[in-house]
């Protein structure tokens, strides 16, 4: 079960969108697990642009040309369902940084954001404010402290130095992912670099810095993600701390809607009211 304990934070049973994404301060987030990949991969690839699919081939391992796919094909479906437009016709293009945008907008305020990592995709979706998100597996890193010492601000790696050697993996990735939700959240990407980017290195998410400036940050919130054991996800948004709902979804409820689709999706009733 996704959990949390921030009263900004709800959770909602494995289910399909139902309403448009409501404005303000609410952000959606949608998680599918990678696991169980078959024959529905047919059908997720179907929805995939020409550019997307070559993408996906150029993918040398085949984990990662399913991850691939899996995460562009629940970005389709939910763009979908939220804008009332086809799956099939979105035309998706990547930015200056290669995040991932509506070509002509749509005349929708819709901002969105994709993340995977070995077996879990997520989509964050916001209504008129800039949205990333970041996940990553838990794994050890006996390099931590290396790589800090050259992707982190010198504060952000001193603050890992004094850690326990068994703890700084956790606050290693914690951190990694606050940081790229923060980079994505800006449209920049990696090249921007990541010590760039100061956050904080405790439990309590909190954006420090943008180049060394704390105004910068004044205007950014930052989240940490209750998801499933061995996953670390962040959400950074910009204005003031979002509402966060989380949903789950799986690969076969995916295609399944998706295979019902090919021409249309029909627009969402409006319903503010969550979950």
């Amino acid at each position: 079960m996704l959990c949390h304990s921030s009263q900004w934070y709800k959770t909602a049973s494995p289910t399909v969108p139902s309403r448009r994404l409501p404005a303000g301060r609410d952000v959606h987030v949608w998680c599918c697990a990678l696991r169980r990949i078959g024959p529905p991969m047919v059908v997720l690839a179907s929805v995939l642009s020409e550019e997307e699919r070559r993408r996906a081939e150029a993918y040398r391992f085949a984990a990662d040309r399913r991850r691939f796919t899996v995460g562009r094909a629940l970005l389709r479906w939910l763009v979908a369902c939220y804008t009332g437009r086809p799956a099939r016709a979105l035309r998706l293009v990547a930015g200056p940084y290669g995040k991932p945008m509506l070509a002509d907008g749509g005349g929708h305020a819709l901002r969105f954001s994709l993340s995977a990592t070995r077996g879990l995709a997520v989509v964050a979706l916001a209504a008129g404010r800039d949205v990333g998100v970041d996940v990553e597996g838990l794994r050890p890193l006996p390099d931590a402290l290396t790589l800090a010492r050259t992707a982190f601000t010198s504060r952000e790696a001193a603050a890992l130095d004094r850690l326990p050697d068994s703890d700084r993996a956790t606050a290693f990735l914690r951190a990694w992912t606050r940081k790229e939700a923060v980079v994505k959240a800006i449209g920049a990407g990696l090249s921007f670099g990541l010590d760039r980017v100061e956050v904080t290195m405790t439990p309590a998410p909190r954006l420090r810095a943008i180049e060394g400036r704390s105004r910068d940050a004044a205007g950014w919130s930052l989240v940490d993600l209750g998801l499933p054991r061995g996953t670390l996800g962040a959400l950074a948004v910009a204005g003031p701390t979002p509402v966060v709902t989380v949903r789950t979804t799986d690969i076969d409820t995916l295609a399944r809607h998706l295979a019902r689709a090919p021409a249309a999706t029909p627009r969402l009733t409006v319903n503010p009211d969550l979950p």
